[in-house]
């Protein structure tokens, strides 16, 4: 299946169906090359920091996502994160004290953490969209994600 907004491509599934992770991005990017008229979106490969990346002077940013049996990937000219999380009876308010700046965790305190997983999943897309990893903004006053403007904060 495909999705489209703000020059943002979006590809997801289920992993069962047929082709490996590997594969499936392989194939999206070779759809998301030919819908965009380039003639190959290069070889795909990670940065030490995990980040996937396509060699050669292609522009094409990605961001890949697994939770549970969904896959999701993400295309497009500008710097992109995507993330997508499986609700699951995790210790939420031990990962949120370990992960989330303190306005985040006093965010999903406020609201019993019922909306955990919202700021996980905007806090992980913002990490794969920098290439920073998950512990780099926990307490970085100048990037959190900030729920009452619905936005991510970055200064």
């Amino acid at each position: 299946m495909t999705a489209s907004a703000n020059n943002v491509t979006v590809y997801y599934r289920k992993k069962a169906e047929g082709l490996s992770s590997k594969e499936y991005i392989k194939e999206c990017a070779a759809v998301f090359a030919r819908e965009h008229g380039l003639p190959s979106c290069g070889r795909l490969y990670y940065r030490p920091c995990k980040k996937p990346r396509y060699t050669g002077k292609s522009n094409v940013h990605i961001s890949v996502t697994h939770s549970g049996e969904y896959i999701a990937i993400a295309f497009a000219f500008v710097p992109v994160g995507i993330d997508l999380e499986r609700k699951t009876g995790r210790d939420t308010v031990r990962i949120a004290k370990r992960f989330f700046h303190p306005k985040e965790f006093e965010y999903a305190q406020s609201m019993d953490f019922a909306y955990f997983f919202a700021v996980w999943t905007a806090k992980e897309s913002y990490v794969k969209l920098t290439g920073k990893g998950i512990n780099s903004c926990r307490n970085d006053d100048s990037e959190y994600c900030n729920f009452q403007r619905k936005i991510l904060v970055k200064y």
